[in-house]
């Protein structure tokens, strides 16, 4: 599974790279067969009050379909794991119904 990572807005270590690709594979290792890419984009979205990281995840699932999460939280690591459960339901929900629709064709 070719997983991309783009902390652009935020300084990410190595280390905290490696976890978020780790997350992500965990989360949709089972559906690896049938996504072409993953991106997991960053944004520090603070305001005066609070501190919080923006975690977009675009999954690309052959053939060619796009699934796009969100999830934000103060904690880079805990909006990963949200964005990462998140996405993990919605290939599953996507391909059931791909699934169904191909077998109420036949």
């Amino acid at each position: 599974m070719n997983i991309h990572i783009d902390g652009t807005d935020i300084d990410m270590s190595d280390e905290v790279r490696a976890n978020v690709e780790q997350r992500l594979s965990l989360a949709l290792s089972r559906f690896s067969s049938r996504i072409a890419r993953v991106t997991a984009k960053f944004a520090d979205v603070s305001n005066p009050d609070k501190n919080h990281k923006k975690c977009r995840v675009e999954v690309l699932l052959r053939p060619a379909r796009k699934i796009v999460v969100e999830d934000t939280d103060t904690d880079l690591l805990v909006a990963i794991d949200k964005a990462a459960l998140q996405m993990a339901r919605s290939v599953e929900r996507k391909l059931r119904r791909d699934r169904e629709l191909d077998s109420s064709n036949t």
